[in-house]
């Protein structure tokens, strides 16, 4: 099997085969099986690496390796790097244990070793420096090298040149390539040569038996346009400039295909490798156009006047006429004897020079004579123009010498080292010969862009993507003035495909099947495709050679060819007509009419086919097109009319039939009547509806259902067939839970895509148009105490096909409705049902599509309850204040503080209003922690416990939240009053604040208990469960009871558990509280209740026994009545434990009463007296008298009372004592014991 370890053992030796190779090629004589040679290889291997800097395996690139400084710097190939790899793969284990690439985690890194910061970087040249052609190619260069190096180097390296004299011998030229590389160690040779030395060079720097790697210099942008340069394809060699092919062509284009239009044309060559090549060019060039040179002439250089004279002699003799044009390709000097000579002979003539021939040295020779009609190609823009490069260069030249002019050969030489500069500049930060051959041909996708001009597309054959190693496709055709001076006339782009080719297709209505050929040109009446020549098919014809090459031209309206290679078409007699068929003559077909056409081509017998009008009709060879008749209509080009179907009418122009007023007024109707049908459909079917509240109108009023919208139940037929709803997902334990009744069951049978088994049954009533009344499955009122916000109601299908409608009409009249309209619509047009159908069926359609939409927005509308969306604010509540909730462990962790109770309260208090914790669990609670699955208290932010709360679930939110708010503040004034200093309290006492207050945590089950995991939070036993935990913690200072006015938490059997840990605490830790009773009006145990309730709690509490408590699960109740029963005491203890309590908590509150009711009797005597004291003195006042007159009604009332109380006592009405009436709460005391 395939891993990463033998993966890596694979690259390491594709990476040595590749390096042995290369080797291997480079010394073809190698033995290697002499082991003496092994030292030798070793030393070659690590040789190729250093100086490679890169070793491609395929497209995976390894390096760039790289020797210490300075030996790096001549190749810049990086420096002191002996690593391969720069790229880190990231992938993943997947469950099966494969692997899985991740291409987006993998990156690539810089290369290794290091980089000087800054070193020198040479250029090689060799050219002819006496010369002015060799001269400008060395100013634009060093111009273009200033440049960079006044612009801060490149990326560190700075640029020189180091060029040499050659004066255009190749001998010497070669010696000089062979310096450059070999001693000097230039990184590239740029600009250099002659196209006469240029052949010379490329054999010196590249011998036919080494291998093309990185280690070669590198040839940039050679001034000749040779073949050789180009093909076969070396990659260290990049040419910039046209080619001779491409020159060739353009002036052929300028002179042959366009302009005068030349057909004699004459060579003047010389014998040196730019003579031949380029003359050998321009014949291929004029064999694209079926064209030859009628006389080439060879010179050698340097030509004497004799020579030149017997050149043009020869060319006079070779042909009649005298040629229209010559093309001049050698050395400046001989081509401009041989023009000066020639324009005697030949007025007329028109000379064209190649490039390398040169431009201004031809110019200056040819103005001391004062010649024109001289034109040549140029490989570079115009220098004095206003292209971009062209400022560019002048800016930078006149920078380097202001006294240098900017000529053509400057610009070549300028323009060369610029696109080397650019490719650079590209490649950084890594620098190198190898990493510059990369940019051109791959990382640049072949293109660079310098100066507003994109070089390329370079391609060095890598997928079979042909091989292009010229960056400029662009000739422009200048003129030489008489004064010397060159006028740019055209420029021509020439294509791609020339690069990547040895030769040029044929022009346009030329072929040839072998690329050595003249082409040949099409004879008329054919065309072809470039490599032969086809007939024009029948119906077509070919007038002329020129238009040959495109598709074949169609016979015109009432011309005909029958043959195929017809040079022209022939005229249709009368009659008849080529309109349907150019290669016959026919007569005109249905639905057109003959009309003569006198005009055309002088035949008055030309006959023409037009189309009848809308309205019209004809038949096979008509004259005329008739009119179609009463109640019938025609389309246009027709050959029949066709009668209107009943119901309808045409127009006035017999174009079309109207349908009458009724036709569409039943088609608007039924798409109506369709849309209330297809949007009843899935109400029929059972789809749910959400509900808004389910509550209880007042006290024993009915149960009353409001959903979020509309429920579409009518009303009709609610005493004949009542309809069955089931509710689900509403929390509400009884209305969710499944009845398996007799009725049910019968119902269960009938499904539907929105039926569903899940909830509870019941029948309903309809109150409005979003009020259901529920009842028993028997019709009955229901009893229980129904408190929700949440879930779906589903009617129970299939009685809600008859009980679903709109406005109280139900669905089945809907559909007879409909019925009604369908009849009504085809009543007055039986016949034309079937012409009918496609217009009702489209209706139909976008009924479906409208009820659809309607459904759907309806759907989505309703299904956001206003709870939904409070719910959702209070989310982003609690994310705003605590946006990383952590899970904490079960226990006493989890407690919340009154602040976040009583904000949780004030939130939803209109939805909560008189509604008790099952409400609130379900409802709220529940749907807040439903997505993290936590408790609230994690959700909201836990705190430590302070206060254990039990409590009975059945008991009114507003009251339990009052109660504790009550308690919060009873405890934290009782504890700056009175600071209780143990082992949980810390630190020194400040001012009470709400803040304080705020801050009391309470551990609350509902909100401290993952609801989600009951089950968890119970543990196996008791003594796992966070109840038992939280008390038992060790923070916890106390038990604070939310007590009724009924007692209710102490019915309940967790309550007694709580209340048995309570009682034991308090015998195991002095500090422990105890038991703290809250209610809604004070805390008992603080003196803080109002008098009735305590009344109606001792009541409660006389008569309660502890061990009736009951639990929604009998196991629950059997496990807390044995462990009261297991303690000492048992039952008994417990009891008189709660008693003594509340007895205690009874008298604290007497004790308070009567200090504050001793206060205030006081004041109101001192106010009195100070009030009074003045006006009491005279007996005549009127205080005086009111006050007698009090004293006098108080001794009646005292009468009356004692008289009252007696004939209580007797009548046995009362137990109580005169004792007892004047200290109610010490009787309410002795009574709870």
């Amino acid at each position: 099997m395939p891993d990463f370890t033998s993966l890596e053992g694979y690259i390491v030796g594709r990476f040595l085969a590749k390096i042995m190779s290369d080797l291997w090629s480079t010394i073809p004589d190698l033995n290697m099986s002499n082991t003496s040679n092994f030292s030798g290889l070793r030393e070659g291997l690590l040789d190729h690496v250093y100086t490679e800097g890169i070793i491609h395996l395929g497209s995976f690139r390894l390096g760039p390796f790289g020797l210490p400084a300075p030996q790096c710097l001549y190749l810049g190939s990086g420096c002191g790097c002996n690593q391969g790899m720069r790229r880190v793969f990231t992938s993943q284990i997947l469950p099966d244990g494969s692997f899985e690439d991740l291409p987006a985690l993998g990156f690539d890194f810089a290369a290794c070793g290091y980089k000087p910061n800054t070193w020198t970087m040479t250029l090689g040249q060799t050219v002819a420096l006496k010369t002015l052609r060799g001269q400008q190619l060395y100013n634009g260069t060093l111009a273009a090298i200033a440049k960079v190096n006044k612009d801060g180097y490149l990326g560190g390296v700075r640029l020189e040149l180091l060029a040499l004299d050659d004066s255009d011998d190749s001998l010497t030229a070669q010696t000089n390539t062979d310096s450059l590389i070999m001693a000097s160690r230039v990184f590239a040779i740029v600009s250099s040569g002659h196209p006469d030395t240029a052949n010379s060079m490329l054999e010196e720097a590249y011998p036919p038996a080494a291998v093309n790697t990185s280690t070669q210099a590198l040839m940039i942008g050679i001034p000749a346009g040779s073949p050789k340069l180009r093909s076969p394809f070396n990659r260290n060699v990049v040419n910039v400039r046209a080619s001779y092919g491409e020159e060739a062509t353009a002036i052929v284009r300028y002179f042959v295909d366009t302009g005068p239009k030349v057909r004699r044309v004459g060579a003047f060559c010389g014998d040196g490798p730019f003579g031949v090549e380029a003359c050998s060019e321009f014949n291929k060039a004029l064999k694209t156009r079926g064209l030859a040179v009628v006389s080439q002439v060879n010179f050698s250089t340097p030509s004497s006047a004799q020579a030149v004279k017997d050149a043009a002699a020869t060319m006079t003799a070779s042909g009649p006429e005298a040629p229209e044009l010559v093309i001049l390709a050698g050395s400046a000097e001989p081509a401009s004897r041989f023009v000066a000579f020639a324009k005697k002979l030949w007025p007329l003539c028109l000379f064209a020079a190649f490039a390398s021939v040169g431009s201004e040295e031809l110019g200056a020779l040819l103005s001391l004579q004062n010649i024109s009609k001289v034109f040549m190609s140029q490989v570079v823009p115009d220098p004095l123009g206003s292209s971009l490069i062209a400022t560019s260069f002048r800016d930078d030249l006149a920078s380097f010498d202001p006294l240098l002019r900017p000529e053509g050969d400057a610009l070549e030489g300028y323009l060369n080292t610029m696109m080397l500069v650019e490719v650079l500049r590209a490649s950084l930060p890594e620098v190198g010969r190898a990493v510059f051959l990369d940019q051109i041909y791959k990382t640049g996708g072949g293109f660079i862009s310098a100066f507003g001009t994109r070089f390329g597309e370079w391609k060095d054959g890598v997928s079979g993507l042909g091989t292009c190693s010229q960056g400029l496709r662009q000739v422009w055709i200048s003129r030489l003035a008489a004064n010397g001076s060159i006028e740019y006339k055209k420029e021509y782009t020439l294509p791609q495909a020339m690069c990547e080719s040895d030769h040029e297709e044929c022009i346009k209505g030329y072929y040839r099947s072998d690329p050595e050929e003249t082409c040949k040109e099409c004879s008329p009446g054919s065309y072809t495709d470039g490599t032969n020549c086809s007939l024009c098919p029948p119906g077509k014809y070919g007038s002329s050679p020129s238009d040959s090459s495109y598709p074949c031209v169609l016979c015109q309206a009432g011309d005909f060819s029958s043959t195929g290679g017809q040079t022209t078409c022939s005229t249709c007699t009368a009659g008849l007509t080529n309109l349907s068929d150019p290669s016959a003559c026919l007569p005109c077909e249905s639905g057109t009419m003959h009309v003569f056409n006198n005009s055309s081509n002088n035949n008055s017998n030309q006959i023409q086919c037009v189309a009848c009008g809308a309205g019209r009709f004809s038949t096979e060879g008509s004259i005329i097109c008739i009119a179609c008749g009463e109640n019938s209509v025609a389309k246009e080009r027709s050959g029949r009319c066709d009668e209107c179907s009943p119901g309808t009418s045409t127009d006035i122009l017999h174009i079309e039939c109207n349908r009458n007023v009724f036709f569409w007024a039943g088609q608007v109707v039924l798409s109506i009547f369709l849309v209330a049908v297809f949007c009843l459909l899935p109400k029929c079917l059972g789809l749910p509806v959400h509900i808004l509240n389910v509550s209880r109108e007042g006290r024993g009023g009915h149960v009353v259902v409001t959903t979020n919208g509309p429920h579409f139940i009518s009303k009709r037929l609610e005493e004949v067939m009542p309809i069955q709803v089931r509710c689900e997902g509403t929390g509400h334990p009884e209305l969710d839970a499944v009845h398996h009744g007799s009725l049910f069951s019968l119902r269960r049978s009938f499904t539907t895509p929105f039926t569903s088994c899940r909830g509870a049954s019941f029948q309903v009533r309809v109150l409005g148009w979003d009020r259901l009344e529920l009842r028993s499955l028997e019709g009955t009122q229901l009893l229980e105490d129904f408190q929700a916000s949440q879930g779906t109601l589903r009617p129970v299908f299939p009685t809600t096909m008859l009980r679903t409608g709109f406005f109280h009409i139900p669905f089945f009249v809907i559909q007879i409705k409909l019925v009604i309209i369908i009849v009504l619509i085809y009543a007055f047009n039986l016949s034309g049902v079937s012409s009918d159908l496609g217009e009702v069926l489209c209706g139909v359609g976008i009924a479906i599509v409208l009820a659809i939409l309607i459904t759907v927005l309806q759907r989505r509308l309703y299904m956001k309850t206003p709870l939904s969306r409070r719910l959702k604010l209070y989310r982003m509540k609690l994310a705003k204040e605590n946006p990383y909730f952590r899970v904490c462990p079960r226990g006493p962790g989890r407690a919340i503080t009154e602040g976040q109770l009583a904000d949780f309260y004030a939130f939803f208090a209109d939805f909560i209003q008189e509604r008790n914790m099952y409400y609130t669990d379900a409802n709220l609670v529940k749907p807040l922690t439903a997505e993290q699955q936590l408790s609230f208290a994690e959700l909201a932010g836990p705190s430590q416990v302070q206060y254990f709360v039990s409590h009975y679930w059945g008991t009114p939110f507003k009251h339990f939240c009052e109660s504790i708010e009550l308690h919060a503040q009873s405890v934290a004034t009782m504890r700056e009053r009175n600071p209780i200093k143990s082992r949980r309290s810390t630190g020194s006492l400040k001012s009470l604040s709400d803040e304080d207050i705020r801050k009391q945590a309470y551990w609350i089950c509902s909100l401290s208990n993952n609801q989600w995991s009951v089950s968890e939070e119970l543990g196996h036993n008791w003594d796992e469960s966070s109840f038992y935990l939280t008390l038992r913690s060790g923070f916890c200072l106390g038990t604070a009871m939310v007590i009724d006015s009924d007692a209710l938490p102490l019915t309940r059997s967790w309550c007694l558990f709580e209340v048995l840990q309570t009682f034991l605490l308090m015998t195991e830790d002095e500090h422990f509280q105890g038991l703290q009773m809250c209610t809604a009006s004070g805390v008992l145990n603080f003196g803080c209740t109002g008098v009735d309730v305590s009344m109606a709690l001792a009541t409660r509490l006389a008569s309660l026994r502890l061990e009736d408590a009951s639990a929604s699960r009998l196991e629950d109740k059997l496990m807390i009545e044995g462990l009261v029963q297991s303690m000492p005491g048992g039952f008994r203890d417990v009891n008189v434990f709660v008693r003594r309590v509340f007895r205690e908590a009874l008298y604290l509150m007497k004790s308070g009463f009567e200090a504050d009711f001793d206060r205030l009797t006081s004041m109101l005597e001192q106010v009195a007296n100070v009030a009074g004291q003045e006006e009491m003195q005279s007996k005549g006042s009127l205080l005086h008298q009111a006050s007698l007159h009090l004293e006098s009604c108080s001794l009646k009332r005292v009468n009356s009372e004692e008289q009252g109380i007696v004939t209580e006592i007797s009548v046995g009405r009362h137990r109580s004592s005169r004792s007892d009436l004047e200290h109610p709460v010490e009787a309410a005391a002795n009574l709870a014991i």
